[in-house]
């Protein structure tokens, strides 16, 4: 069962985890960068993982627009896991409604990565925008591997099961 994990990154925590599935998935799993290849051929995969970071409460527009255009073709594969990258988890089902209804309503595996801010990867005005409006004072690392783990056992399992 080929496995295609579609992600979309701004400052590589999403790319991170997406690259860390691959691994945990073994096999023939192909990793799209979503912002780089924006209408990759599913037609080889027999499942899907897509997933993204959340910045100023947005799902990464490329994983939206993706999601939304071709929604029907999503829709037909048998197995769909979805996951996020963001900081706040009382956020998390409100950034997972960013997805398509019936996209959410097909995963079979959702997850939630955490996040990361790293001021050394921000300019000098966001790090004052982060500091003023945020209250933040430096980096915050809220990575969770565990997480990224646990959904590639449960999506393994999944894989194994008969469709």
């Amino acid at each position: 069962m080929k496995t295609m994990i579609l992600y979309a990154s701004s400052k590589g925590y999403a790319a991170q985890c997406a690259a860390e599935l691959q691994k945990q998935l073994g096999g023939d799993a192909e990793l799209v960068d979503l912002k780089k290849q924006k209408q990759p051929d599913l037609s080889a995969c027999t499942s899907l993982i897509i997933g993204g970071s959340i910045h100023a409460s947005n799902l990464q527009g490329a994983v939206k627009k993706f999601c939304s255009a071709r929604e029907q073709e999503l829709l037909g594969k048998p197995l769909v896991g979805l996951f996020l990258c963001a900081m706040e988890e009382k956020e998390v089902d409100t950034y997972f409604q960013q997805f398509p209804q019936a996209l959410r309503d097909k995963a079979s595996v959702t997850g939630w990565f955490g996040g990361r801010i790293d001021f050394s990867q921000h300019s000098f005005f966001v790090k004052v925008l982060l500091k003023k409006a945020a209250g933040m004072k430096e980096s915050v690392f809220a990575e969770r591997p565990e997480a990224v783990q646990e959904f590639a056992r449960k999506f393994r399992e999944l894989q194994l099961k008969p469709q």
